[in-house]
């Protein structure tokens, strides 16, 4: 039987990040672009832009939200954050359904992500745009998913005490929990540093999981 299979958008194949600090930028011209994804946390307010008050940053990221929730056009003009894996992960999906799972606020957070993944290559995406108290651990099971290629902490516990198999792309922003937990979870926690990476290793636990 074949294992259903998927795949986070922001941190995996979006770089929210460039994006988000481009928007900052057009707020405040003093914030910063940054340019990959290794953030030291996902609470932007305590690092980002060091030479400018927390207040200042607090607000610029405050407005930066009130856009993204009140317009479409955040979400589909993302930047790949591995643009040569994109091709694979075109090929991928059209061999056997991917599920994109995000969690994203805004207008059409769902419109916004099927168009961007259409645009780059995939055919007919099937995108679960997470709701407001939902956890992905749940929704895995709901869907009845096997394997997940998601960078965050905050749902890996709940994703693996699920029995899913987990792999996760790794940042700065998750360090602590792959130190913690890398021998936890036996077999079900996989760490990589690619998309293609972890898109091959999804492949390796489905082929080695139809051997059975």
């Amino acid at each position: 039987s074949i294992m259903v299979f998927a795949c986070d958008m922001d941190g995996v194949v979006t770089n929210f990040p460039k994006r988000f600090s481009n928007l900052l930028n057009t707020i405040d011209s003093r914030c910063p672009i940054i340019q990959d994804n290794n953030c030291p946390s996902w609470d932007w307010k305590e690092w980002y832009a060091p030479e400018l008050k927390r207040i200042e940053v607090a607000m610029a990221i405050e407005e930066a939200w009130g856009i993204i929730k009140n317009s479409s056009g955040f979400w589909n003009t993302m930047e790949p954050l591995f643009p040569e894996t994109m091709e694979l992960l075109a090929a991928r999906a059209k061999q056997q359904p991917i599920i994109f799972i995000t969690r994203r606020d805004g207008y059409d957070p769902w419109g916004d992500t099927t168009s961007w993944l259409r645009a780059h290559g995939i055919e007919s995406p099937l995108v679960y745009v997470v709701g407001s108290g939902e956890e992905k651990g749940d929704i895995c099971k709901t869907l009845g998913i096997d394997i997940i290629i998601d960078d965050s902490p905050k749902y890996a516990d709940e994703i693996l005490s699920h029995g899913h198999y987990l792999i996760m792309p790794s940042w700065k922003y998750n360090e602590k929990y792959r130190q913690d937990n890398k021998y936890n979870y036996f077999r079900k926690f996989h760490i990589v540093n690619t998309l293609e990476e972890a898109l091959l290793r999804a492949e390796h636990i489905s082929a080695t999981k139809r051997r059975k």
